[in-house]
C-alpha cells in the first residue's frame, strides 16, 4: 500500500512525497518540519498522534467499507465473504475510524475476491481500490475542495471488528477441505492459523485443496503425504484433501518464523505415494507457445524449486515451440532467494552461496540452451530485487498495471546476482545507467518501470498480453530472433561475456554473505523486526531539511540489552576504575556523566581517583603507575579509564600511564589497535548509524580525522563492512574535492566549524556524524557549521545528545564484556550474550 500511494503521488501526480514510519520516534519532529500539505495513513493499527491530525489533514485508508472498524477486516472479508465489500478513505479523529469519510470505494466480492484468495490476496485487491480514492481526493484537495462527510452517530458506535482465535479454528471433525482452506486463507500471511500437528503447536499457512480420485478413508487431519516439503492432510471432506506448504512453530524461540511445513514437524515415516503430488509448477503448451508460471510461497524460491523449474521448463522443449512466456506466480512473479530457510540454516552463509547458484544456473539455462527462442517474461505480480533481475532473461518484459517492483538489492545488504551487470546494461543500454537504477532504493509501478526502459508494455487486462504475443512476437518471429542474436552479440562487446559477469557477481556476494549488513538484514526481514527510525533509504526521499540523529533511544537499547544478562547472571558487580589526572573542567564533566550512567543505567560502580600534583612533586608519575598496577591486580576492577586528555602541564606523563594497562582491562580501547576491546567513541558511530538504517557496504566515506580513538578505527570498521574510505585532516588542501563523492562524512577533529554549506556537494544524499567537541563556555561546538549544512544532507548529529550517549553506553558494553570473561561465567552465558550482542543485535 505505501509502496503504490509512494508511485502514485510522486510519479503520477508529481507531488514531492516524504516517507516516515509510524514506529519512528521523531514522527511528530519530522511533520513539523515538512509542515506537509496532506499524510496519508494506509491501514494502520495504531492511533496517529493527536498533536499530528489536529494540525494537518491526515487520511486513514481502512480497508472496510463505511461503519467497518477495527484491525481484522480484511480477515474477516476472507473468512466471510460477504456479498459487498470496499475501501474507506476517512479523516484521522480520536477514536478508531470514526471520522469524516473523504472517499468510498465498493467492490463485488464475488466478481473481485477469487476462492482461493489469501489475506495478501485480498491486501492487494483493496491497495489497488485504494488507490483510486486517493486519486480523486488529490483532485479534489487541491481544487479547493474538501470533501470529509461526518459518520452518523450509529455508525461511530459499531464495535470494532476483532477476529479471535475461536472465531476461525478449525474443526477438523467437520470442516472441509474448502473450508479449512478459506480459514487459513483469511490468515495467511500473518498471523497464520493456530493449530497443532504431530503435538507441536503451529500456525498454518500456504492452503490448497486437492481433489482426490478415490474417497479417503483415513481419519481427518491425518498426515496422506508428504511432496515438496508440504504436507497432504484429510478433512471430513472424504472426495478433497488439504496441501499446507508452510508452518510456524510457535515455541521455536531460535526458529520463530515461517518454514517449509517439513523443516517444522519432526521426522515423518514413510508414507504411501498413492496420492497426486503437490503442484507448484504449471507448463501449458498452446501451438508453438509455452505458458511456465510458479507459485511459490511468497515469491521465494530454493534450490529444490530452481532446479525443479529448470527440468520442467526442458521436458517441454521441443523443435516447434518458439515462444515461452515466463509467467511466475500470481502475487508474485519472484522475490530472489528464499530467506526464511536461509536464516533457519546450520550454515546460513553455505546456504546462500546453494540459492545463488540455483537461480543463476536457471537464467543461464534460459539465457543459452534457449537462446533459439523468443523469451517473454509477464510480470502479472510483484517482484522483489532477485525476481525483477530474473525476469531481465526476457528479450521481452510485460507487466501487470498494479505491480510493484523493487529492483533494489542494497536494502538487504547484497550486491546482487542473476546476471543483472549483464541484463540489466544490455535492457538499458549502459552500465552508468545500470547502476543508477539499482541505487535509486524506491520501489517502481509499471508505469516507471516501462519509462525507464526497464519494462516494454504495461497491460491491464490478460487479452492484451495473447494480442500483443501474437500480433507483435509470434508474427514477425525470424525479424525478432535475428535481432536477438545480434543484440547479444553487440551486448557482450560492450559490458562482457555473461558468464564473467556472474562470477564477478558471485565473488562479490560471497563477500556479502558473511557480511554483518546482510546478516542484520536478513534477521530483521524474517522476523518482521519493526524499525526503530524511518530507514535511510527512506528519509531521503523528498527530504527538505536533515533529520537529526540523535543518541538517547540507541544507548538506551544497549542499556537494556547489558542489564537484561547482567540481571539474569547475578553475582559480583561490573566495576570501572576511572583514573583523572590534573584539574580540567570537562574532563570532569566526563568522568560524572559516565559514573552517573553506569550507576543509574546498569547499576554497574565506578572508583573513580583524582591525583594533584604537589608542587615540585617529581614522584606524581609513579603515583598514577602505582594506582594502574593496583588496578590491574585487582579481581574486582573489571575495567580501567583513563580520561584524556590530561592537562598540558601533565601531558609527559600520560603515555607512560597508558602503557601499564591491562589490555584485558582497556575497556576505552586507549591501547588500540593493541587491545581487544574497539575504541568506544568509534564504536558509537559505527552503531549510531546502524540506528538509523544507514548501510556502509559500497558507501564512499570520507573520515575528516586520525586520531587512534575515533579516526582510525572509525575508518577500519567502515573498511570491515565494505565501504571505501578516505581519510582527511584539518590540514588537507581542499575539503570540497574530498567530499565531492562522499555520501558519509564522518569528523572528529575538535575544530569548531570546520566544515561549512560550502564544502559540501548539492543533490547528494548525504549523512554527516560529528563527533568532534570544541568548548567555548558557555558553548560546545563542533567541527560541523549545522546551519548551513543542514538543507545538504538528508542525516546529521548535533554536538550534544547523539555520540556521547552511545560512546558512554559503548564503555558499559565493553566494561561487561571485560567482566564476563575475568569473572569466567559459564561458555553458555557468554556465548548467548555474544549472540545478541549488540553488534549483532542493533535492531
Amino acid at each position: 500500500m505505501s509502496q503504490k500511494a509512494l508511485c502514485l503521488f510522486s510519479s503520477s501526480l508529481q507531488c514531492r512525497v516524504m516517507i516516515e514510519l509510524h514506529s519512528n520516534e521523531k514522527l511528530l519532529e519530522r511533520v513539523q518540519i515538512h509542515k506537509p500539505d496532506l499524510i496519508i495513513c494506509p491501514f494502520l493499527t495504531r492511533p496517529i498522534p493527536n498533536q499530528i491530525y489536529q494540525n494537518y489533514i491526515t487520511l486513514i485508508i481502512h480497508p472496510g467499507p463505511v461503519g467497518d472498524r477495527g484491525r481484522h477486516s480484511i480477515d474477516r472479508w476472507v473468512l466471510e465473504r460477504p456479498k459487498e465489500w470496499g475501501v474507506t478513505i476517512l479523516e484521522a479523529v480520536e477514536e478508531l475510524d470514526a471520522g469524516p469519510v473523504w472517499a468510498e470505494e465498493k467492490l463485488d466480492t464475488e466478481q473481485h475476491l477469487p476462492e482461493t484468495a489469501t489475506k495478501s490476496d485480498a491486501y492487494n485487491i483493496l491497495t489497488t481500490l485504494a488507490m483510486k480514492g486517493l486519486r480523486e481526493i488529490y483532485h479534489k484537495i487541491f481544487s479547493g475542495n474538501y470533501p470529509g462527510v461526518e459518520q452518523s452517530s450509529a455508525l461511530k458506535t459499531h464495535p470494532l471488528n476483532t477476529l479471535k482465535q475461536r472465531d476461525c479454528a478449525i474443526d477438523w471433525s467437520s470442516d472441509s477441505a474448502s473450508t479449512i482452506a478459506r480459514k487459513i486463507q483469511s490468515r495467511d500471511s500473518q498471523p497464520g492459523l493456530l493449530d497443532s500437528l504431530c503435538d507441536v503447536p503451529v500456525h498454518l499457512f500456504g492452503a490448497h485443496v486437492q481433489p482426490l480420485t478415490n474417497p479417503i478413508r483415513a481419519p481427518p487431519k491425518t498426515i496422506l503425504s508428504i511432496d515438496k516439503q508440504a504436507l497432504l492432510l484429510s478433512s471430513a471432506d472424504s472426495s478433497n484433501a488439504i496441501w499446507i506448504t508452510h508452518l510456524k512453530n510457535t515455541l521455536d524461540k531460535k526458529n520463530p518464523f515461517k518454514l517449509p511445513a517439513t523443516q517444522v514437524l519432526p521426522p515423518i515415516s514413510c508414507l504411501p505415494q498413492n496420492y497426486p503430488l503437490f503442484q507448484d509448477i504449471h507448463v501449458n503448451i498452446k501451438d508453438d507457445i509455452c505458458y511456465v508460471q510458479w507459485e511459490f510461497y511468497n515469491g521465494a524460491m530454493r534450490d529444490d524449486q530452481c532446479y525443479r523449474l529448470k527440468q520442467m521448463i526442458r521436458q517441454h522443449m521441443s523443435t516447434n515451440i518458439k515462444v515461452v512466456v515466463l509467467l511466475g506466480g500470481q502475487r508474485y512473479f519472484s522475490n530472489g532467494i528464499d530467506l526464511n530457510t536461509i536464516e533457519a540454516a546450520e550454515n546460513p552463509v553455505e546456504k546462500s552461496q546453494t540459492y545463488i547458484h540455483a537461480i543463476d544456473d536457471l537464467i543461464q539455462y534460459l539465457m543459452t540452451d534457449l537462446s533459439d527462442r523468443i523469451i517473454v517474461s509477464v510480470l502479472r505480480g510483484h517482484a522483489g530485487a532477485g525476481g525483477a533481475m530474473m525476469s531481465l532473461v526476457g528479450d521481452f518484459i510485460f507487466i501487470q498495471e498494479n505491480s510493484i517492483i523493487n529492483p533494489h538489492y542494497k536494502t538487504m545488504g547484497l550486491y546482487g546476482s542473476e546476471y543483472w551487470t549483464f541484463n540489466l546494461p544490455s535492457r538499458l543500454g549502459s552500465i552508468s545507467q545500470a547502476k543508477s537504477f539499482v541505487n535509486h532504493l524506491v520501489p517502481l509501478n509499471s508505469q516507471q518501470a516501462v519509462t525507464s526502459g526497464f519494462a516494454d508494455f504495461s497491460y491491464s487486462t490478460w487479452n492484451e498480453v495473447e494480442e500483443k504475443i501474437s500480433n507483435h512476437i509470434v508474427s514477425n518471429l525470424n525479424e525478432h530472433l535475428k535481432w536477438k542474436a545480434n543484440k547479444r552479440q553487440e551486448n557482450i562487446t560492450k559490458f562482457g561475456h555473461p558468464e564473467a559477469c556472474r562470477q564477478r557477481e558471485i565473488k562479490i556476494m560471497n563477500e556479502n554473505f558473511v557480511s554483518y549488513e546482510f546478516n542484520r538484514a536478513r534477521y530483521q526481514f524474517v522476523r518482521k523486526v519493526p524499525a526503530n527510525t524511518t530507514p535511510f533509504h527512506l528519509l531521503s526521499v523528498g527530504h527538505k531539511q536533515a533529520t537529526m540523529m540523535k543518541g538517547q533511544a540507541c544507548a538506551a537499547h544497549i542499556y537494556n540489552e547489558i542489564k537484561s544478562k547482567y540481571q539474569q547472571n547475578g553475582g559480583s558487580t561490573p566495576t570501572l576504575g576511572c583514573l583523572l589526572a590534573g584539574s580540567k573542567p570537562e574532563s570532569e564533566l566526563y568522568v560524572r556523566m559516565k559514573e552517573k550512567s553506569l550507576r543509574e543505567r546498569v547499576n554497574f560502580k565506578t572508583h573513580i581517583v583524582q591525583m594533584q600534583p604537589n608542587e615540585n612533586d617529581s614522584l606524581f608519575g609513579l603515583k598514577l603507575e602505582r594506582i594502574i598496577h593496583q588496578w590491574n591486580e585487582d579481581p574486582n576492577i573489571h575495567g580501567i579509564l583513563v580520561q584524556l586528555p590530561f592537562p598540558d602541564h601533565l601531558k609527559q606523563y600520560q603515555h607512560r600511564v597508558l602503557k601499564l594497562i591491562n589490555p584485558q582491562k582497556d575497556i576505552d580501547g586507549l591501547l588500540y589497535p593493541n587491545t581487544q576491546f574497539v575504541p568506544c567513541a568509534a564504536q558509537a558511530i559505527i552503531w549510531l548509524l546502524d540506528w538509523y538504517d544507514v548501510k556502509l557496504n559500497g558507501k564512499n566515506v570520507v573520515v575528516v580525522g586520525s586520531s587512534k580513538l575515533v579516526g582510525e578505527p572509525v575508518s577500519l570498521l567502515c573498511k570491515a563492512r565494505g565501504a571505501t574510505v578516505t581519510i582527511c585532516s584539518v590540514q588537507t588542501d581542499d575539503l570540497r574535492q574530498a567530499f565531492c563523492y562522499a555520501d558519509i562524512i564522518i569528523t572528529a577533529t575538535g575544530s569548531a566549524h570546520l566544515i561549512h554549506g560550502d564544502l559540501l556537494p548539492d543533490n547528494r544524499s548525504l549523512v554527516i556524524v560529528d563527533a568532534g567537541v570544541s568548548h567555548d563556555p558557555p558553548h560546545i561546538r563542533g567541527d560541523v557549521h549545522m546551519d548551513s549544512v543542514r538543507d545538504k544532507c538528508v542525516l546529521i548529529t548535533p554536538p550534544v545528545g547523539a555520540v556521547g550517549p552511545v560512546t558512554i553506553a559503548a564503555l558499559a558494553h565493553n566494561l561487561f564484556q571485560a567482566y564476563m570473561l575475568q569473572e569466567k561465567l559459564p561458555s553458555e552465558i557468554i556465548s548467548e550474550y555474544d549472540r545478541l550482542n549488540v553488534l549483532k543485535h542493533m535492531i
